[in-house]
């Protein structure tokens, strides 16, 4: 029988948002193996971004539903599993793969941004928490901000540089999307309701925030504004969380 701990029926309609697909799974008729055929159809005609909130919605359906927000692709764990099995061996095999993949995941740098810590407490992916929080820790320390401007040296008095100044541009010239990407970031610009760029004083701001968690990022000069960042994230996430961040900056704007 198709079950979970918290009864959810396998509904994709909200995250594949006009992609055709059967919207609901009779869960006293159709097996593991027919459901998990039906989501490689579905993996056909979904995009990743899609398909990443498909495997929330299944991790759910499946009682896993402190995972949702992992940034992994569930299809090549699902291939693993036989044909025929019950439910309560699909069940375990996808805790504890889980895990194992998202230690690994966890070591290369990957996104914590979306998970919550506390709905992983009890649950077999709890020994994961010191590591996302350390992850968040390091992610941060690591980041820079870039701010798009110019540099002013200054020199001495036998010409010799004896220091550089950032000059930013006007307006909003602080570029918030690496911060986005992170869970303290996400965290912080939710808060003080910032969208994707802000002016040096709204990085003051960013700054004191960092600082009351005991931890804090650097600010860097840029020319003009990056086409894209060096990451571990996927795309697909990376898209979802700077959605999240361009609808709350769009919400400012009054549109």
């Amino acid at each position: 029988m198709w079950r979970g701990r918290g009864q959810h029926s396998f509904s994709l309609g909200d995250s594949l948002r006009g992609v055709q697909h059967v919207s609901r799974i009779d869960q006293a008729q159709t097996s593991i193996s027919s459901h998990i055929s039906a989501l490689r159809e579905l993996r056909k005609t979904a995009s990743d971004e899609e398909w990443l909130k498909v495997g929330w919605d299944f991790l759910e359906t499946m009682g896993l539903g402190e995972l949702r927000g992992c940034d992994i692709d569930i299809m090549p764990i699902l291939e693993q599993i036989p044909p025929g099995s019950e439910f309560v061996d699909v069940q375990c095999f996808l805790q504890h793969t889980m895990v194992e993949v998202l230690l690994d995941y966890l070591e290369n740098g990957g996104s914590t941004a979306l998970l919550d810590v506390e709905k992983l407490k009890g649950t077999p992916a709890e020994p994961l928490i010191p590591r996302i929080l350390e992850s968040r820790r390091r992610e941060i320390e690591n980041l820079t901000i870039p701010v798009v401007g110019s540099e002013i040296v200054i020199y001495n008095l036998d010409m010799e540089e004896v220091a550089a100044l950032l000059k930013p541009d006007r307006g909003k010239p602080v570029l918030l999307e690496p911060l986005w990407l992170t869970a303290h970031g996400r965290q912080i610009l939710s808060s003080l309701q910032m969208g994707l760029r802000t002016d040096i004083s709204g990085l003051k701001r960013i700054q004191k925030a960092l600082a009351r968690l005991g931890t804090r990022t650097t600010p860097v000069r840029v020319s003009e504004p990056p086409t894209g960042y060096r990451t571990s994230i996927s795309e697909a996430m990376q898209k979802v969380l700077l959605r999240g961040a361009q609808d709350q900056s769009t919400q400012r704007e009054g549109f």
